[in-house]
């Protein structure tokens, strides 16, 4: 596993910069993606100059990273980060068996396998509003019903996290085992 660690590390160390911007928009999209509805009222409202439309855009964001000592905020940066090196492992599989001939199944199985992981990942971010109505009917407009929702997507942000670090270790693994007997050949 550490041999797996390090030879991610060298790949994300070939284009840091990438990397980060890879990492910093995943972020964005998994903490905006149910509230995209927002973004188009502040993108459609007239009163408001293109200025401010930025600033409240990046006010937004620097507000979530600001805030990493909330569990649900590290757990979405964590999940951000480990889905950002999977979607680098997996860019590098793309290029390598698209340069092999015949690989074009193998390549979309790759890419269907990965993409349905994080399907599985995200749909629980979906379905967290719903699985509130745990905390009982009454409820709707209590911190109990809040409280449940933030308990309920920090699960399942950790339940993420591990299936799709699970995922990029395999990967990273194949990765890796293929240079090494492209070296030796």
């Amino acid at each position: 596993m550490r041999v797996n660690l390090w030879f991610i590390w060298l790949l994300i160390k070939t284009r840091p910069f990438r990397f980060l911007l890879l990492w910093f928009s995943m972020l964005w999209v998994f903490t905006y993606l149910t509230s995209l509805d927002l973004f188009g009222a502040i993108w459609s409202n007239p009163v408001l100059s293109f200025g401010d439309k930025i600033s409240f855009m990046f006010d937004s964001f620097m507000s979530i990273i600001s805030n990493f000592s909330d569990l649900r905020v590290l757990s979405l940066i964590v999940f951000s980060f480990v889905t950002a090196v999977n979607l680098t492992l997996l860019w590098q599989t793309i290029k390598r068996k698209s340069k092999a001939k015949g690989a074009k199944a193998s390549t979309f199985g790759s890419v269907g396998a990965i993409v349905g992981s994080h399907c599985i990942a995200c749909g629980g971010s979906f379905l967290a509003p719903l699985i509130t109505t745990l905390a009982g009917s009454g409820a709707y407009f209590s911190g109990a019903r809040v409280n449940t929702a933030i308990a309920i997507s920090v699960v399942i942000n950790v339940l993420a996290i591990f299936f799709v670090g699970y995922m990029t270790l395999k990967l990273a693994d194949q990765e890796k085992n293929f240079i090494l007997e492209a070296d030796h050949v």
